[in-house]
């Protein structure tokens, strides 16, 4: 990955990893930049052409993502309803039994 430079968020005074890479880099590696950027705090600044595209931040307050938060969410959806249930039930009883061979030795 490219080199890493030094800058601040505007309004704070905590300096910041920046890290400069092609679209072409952050595709081919997009999992891992992610992950710098969400665990290491590092900043994105993506670049095509040679110019500055846009920036990959952390989020200033991550979203903690609660049981809770789960629950009403699967509150809020409602049920699939009866259709979709029968459905189901009906793909589970008449489907063929799988089979099992033995593995050669």
């Amino acid at each position: 990955m490219a080199r890493p430079l030094a800058s601040r968020r505007p309004g704070t005074l905590a300096r910041r990893r920046v890290r400069r890479l092609t679209s072409t880099e952050v595709q081919r590696n997009f999992a891992e930049v992610l992950n710098r950027v969400r665990y290491q705090g590092e900043t994105v600044l993506v670049e095509r052409g040679g110019e500055d595209v846009c920036e990959i931040i952390p989020p200033e307050h991550p979203r903690k993502f609660t049981w809770n938060d789960l629950a009403a969410l699967l509150d809020a959806t409602g049920s699939a309803g009866e259709e979709w249930a029968t459905a189901v039930e009906h793909g589970i009883r008449n489907q063929p039994p799988a089979e099992f061979k033995k593995w050669p030795r």
